[in-house]
């Protein structure tokens, strides 16, 4: 089973990335693959936390990492070259494998390329396996370039450059497999051991590893327009285009696959509803729906077709490495929850990954092992490279309460934070009222389009005690994130007599000019320069916004004459507590349209428009 990647300067990751993969190692039951009663597996492992999943926004690097594990378990020779973040440097993809043949044994297999000489017209690429058993090192390696290769007996002292290529720490690793490249150079390629004949080889961990992708390729979108819809040739191809379920249906497979298993997994994912699969000799493949008529495959529902495929594959007793891509492509969200709930499971006896961009797979089980893959842009802005987090290596997450925020923050491809839901509420009316706006004059002005304010997700953070935490955590996984807080997160006044109590230490500003304002009326400071130079100093180097006169609901009051809060409102008064108990329960579509109306146009709103503008 696949246990850790390993890899640096391969396509878009230029840095050195460590993937720790998750699995309970629960040995399968010897009467069959059924499920135990046991939920903890030998070495007291949680059988539950056992999915890994990948994350990120499109073109972050996670079918690169697929691809580049399937590169590393085999031993043919690529079609399309292994290409290098930066060539005149050394790149290296390395897979780490257990319990392959022995228990205790284990595989490195995976890919080293020399840097790029001036002259050099061929990619110098090395394919390398190691077998360790005992401590005894077994080595089979391919030089792509020249054809040659090695099998033979490996000296213990290299276990230890081997092994610290799982070490996210090794700061050496770079020299290490120079060393070991070095090393690999210079053996005798004429030389075959009569010791390595029996030991695995590529192809025993290739027959161990499956992964899905969605079908790239011309026609996969139809319209009604289509000239071929209607050809019978399409009834035919369908079920061949449908080819991990054709396959594992023939006869020819029957034995791979533990059918109790696979019925028991599929059932599961489709009920209530029942569906039996029939794979005819024509090779025509046709679906009966409950106790109805059959019907083709191709007019079969899409998440139906990904449960049937699942539900094959978690059945079939070779694979022990499973890599689905949007497995959740056509479910609705309690069949993605009965999807998560059996990976969970079966994750017991496999290594499963699932690229997925549901958050239905995010719970407070399946988050410890996510991992977001993310872009940094580069100096020159002109291009990026990709890098991958795990979610549980930031102590910050454990502080962030909510599954829901962490759902949020994990899909998200921009974040607007703000205190509570009252304040979400108002941003988003901001945010319509500013898009109806926009339209009118994108009309003529498509360019307007590309600075959209309203593309920011904005998040309740249900108090500003979490803002922090939650800040952290998102530049971890380098998730664009702006903040809009109170101003007494940072001036403590009395809530009656609006006394200043308290001015928190501010690492950007001279707090002594700050300190004399304790004992001064809160209105003293939010008409004062410093004032303005606090919103600054907070805007340029947090990337939070304060609202100057308080609270969202003080800037409503100062912004909104007390006439026009009863009418829009119906605000009796105009203290903090009216407002925002009218903005609670007031704010209908006929008079919120009004109320932001006139709300638009304040100063502080425009400062905020031109704030998270700024940021675009």
């Amino acid at each position: 089973m696949l246990r850790t990647i390993t890899l640096k300067n391969f396509v878009h990751f230029k840095d050195k990335t460590v993937i720790q993969l998750t699995t309970s190692n629960i040995p399968a039951n010897p009467n069959g693959n059924r499920k135990k009663k046991t939920e903890k597996s030998q070495n007291g492992t949680d059988y539950c936390n056992s999915l890994n999943i990948f994350v990120g926004a499109n073109f972050c690097g996670k079918s690169t990492i697929i691809e580049l594990i399937r590169r590393c378990m085999t031993q043919e020779i690529n079609l399309s070259k292994t290409k290098a973040y930066d060539n005149v440097s050394v790149a290296y993809a390395f897979c780490k494998f257990n319990e392959l043949d022995k228990k205790n044994d284990e595989v490195f297999s995976g890919i080293i390329k020399e840097p790029q000489r001036p002259g050099d017209r061929d990619e110098k690429l090395y394919k390398i396996f190691i077998y360790i058993e005992n401590n005894e090192v077994f080595l089979r390696s391919i030089s792509i370039h020249t054809g040659k290769t090695y099998n033979g007996v490996l000296n213990h002292r290299y276990l230890k450059e081997i092994r610290s290529l799982e070490d996210e720490a090794d700061d050496e690793r770079d020299n290490r497999i120079t060393q070991l490249l070095d090393m690999i150079k210079s053996l005798n390629y004429k030389k075959c051991c009569s010791e390595i004949r029996n030991k695995p080889s590529w192809k025993d961990i290739e027959d161990r590893f499956i992964a899905t992708f969605p079908l790239r390729g011309i026609g996969i979108v139809q319209w009604t327009k289509s000239k071929n819809i209607r050809v019978k040739r399409n009834y035919k191809r369908a079920c061949e285009r449908t080819e991990v379920i054709s396959t594992l249906l023939t006869q020819k497979h029957r034995d791979q696959i533990d059918e109790e298993l696979e019925r028991e997994i599929f059932n599961f994912l489709t009920y209530p509803e029942v569906f039996r699969f029939k794979h005819k000799s024509d090779g025509h493949i046709f679906v009966q729906h409950n106790n109805s008529e059959e019907f083709h495959l191709l007019k079969t529902s899409e998440g139906i077709l990904e449960a049937k495929m699942t539900s094959l594959l978690l059945a079939n007793d070779m694979v022990k490495t499973l890599c689905l891509e949007d497995a959740e492509r056509g479910m609705h969200p309690q069949m993605i929850e009965r999807l998560k709930t059996i990976l969970c499971r079966e994750g017991r006896k496999k290594t499963i990954i699932v690229v997925t961009h549901s958050p239905y797979f995010i719970d407070t089980i399946t988050v410890k092992n996510t991992h977001v893959f993310f872009r940094e842009t580069t100096d020159d802005r002109n291009s990026y490279f990709c890098s991958v987090k795990n979610v549980a290596d930031c102590s910050a997450v454990t502080n962030v309460s909510s599954i829901e925020l962490l759902r949020t923050l994990l899909f998200a491809t921009k974040v607007l934070l703000v205190e509570g839901p009252t304040d979400r509420e108002v941003l988003q009316g901001i945010f319509t009222q500013w898009k109806r706006k926009m339209m009118k004059r994108s009309e003529n002005e498509i360019e307007v389009m590309y600075k959209d304010i309203t593309t920011y997700q904005v998040v309740s953070l249900n108090g500003c005690r979490n803002s922090k935490n939650v800040l952290i955590f998102c530049r971890k996984i380098n998730l664009p994130c702006l903040c809009i807080l109170d101003l007494d997160v940072f001036v403590k006044s009395d809530k009656k007599t609006k006394v200043i109590s308290k001015v928190e230490n501010l690492k950007y500003l001279a707090v002594g000019t700050f300190q004399n304002y304790v004992g001064k009326d809160l209105s003293d400071f939010t008409r004062s320069e410093d004032s303005k130079l606090l919103s600054k100093s907070m805007e340029s180097n947090d990337d939070t916004f304060v609202w100057r006169d308080g609270a969202l609901e003080d800037m409503i009051r100062d912004s909104i004459s007390p006439k026009k809060l009863y009418d829009i409102l119906g605000c009796k008064n105009t203290e903090s507590k009216e407002i925002k108990g009218k903005l609670k329960t007031s704010l209908s579509e006929k008079n919120g349209e009004s109320f932001y109306e006139h709300l638009e146009n304040a100063d502080e709103i425009q400062r905020l428009i031109k704030f998270i503008l700024d940021k675009e």
